[in-house]
This record gives structure tokens, sequence and C-alpha cells, in this order.
């Protein structure tokens, strides 16, 4: 609950500052807790959130983070062809990014 209260003043603070790679970063933030919260539905409209900013922004990692996290919810749901999807997207980036084989074969673990 008190990471939740800080993300959310957080989140606040950098709204009033207009900054927008901040509140993704705070948006991911949250959706992470309320996925652990067992709050799936307000999760995943953050991660939605947070990834459409990254976009804005032209954020390949921050994308690719946020695409990873929504694929863990739809893994979590069952969702397991769109968790892919978004999981081999994410992959994309990152060998795009050149982030090394070791990392790459962690992000793949759940295929």
């Amino acid at each position: 609950e008190e990471a939740e209260k800080l993300h959310l003043e957080s989140l606040e603070i950098k709204r009033q500052l207009g900054d927008k790679k901040g509140i993704s970063v705070s948006l991911g933030n949250l959706g992470n807790i309320y996925k652990d919260q067992g709050k799936i539905e307000e999760a995943e409209k953050l991660h939605l959130e947070s990834l459409e900013i990254k976009r804005q922004l032209g954020d390949k990692k921050g994308i690719s983070g946020s695409l990873t996290n929504l694929g863990n919810i739809y893994n979590d749901q069952g969702r397991i062809e769109e968790a892919e999807k978004l999981h081999l997207e994410s992959l994309e980036i990152k060998r795009q990014l050149g982030v090394c084989w070791m990392q790459l074969l962690q992000s793949a673990a759940f295929l």
C-alpha cells in the first residue's frame, strides 16, 4: 500500500511537470504493483497507457519493457497468443538495440 501511495504521488508530480518519460515509468511501476495485487484490469490499463507514451517518445527500450509487462499479464490470463506476440515484438526490439544474447534468452524463457 505504501509503495502504491508513493508511486501515485510521484505520478501526480510528473504530470504537473509535464515529464512524459517519467509519467510512463510511473504508470508502468503502478501497473506492476497492481498486477502483484491481483488488480489485473487496472494493471493492463496502466501498462497500455505507459506503452502509448513510450511509443510517442520513441523510447525503444521502454517500449520493449512495456510489451514484456503486458505480455506477462496476458500470459497470466491465459491469453497465450497475444502474450507471445508481445514478447516476440519485445525480443525483436531488444535484438535491434543490441541486447546481449544471454539477456535475450532470459527474456524468451517463457517460450
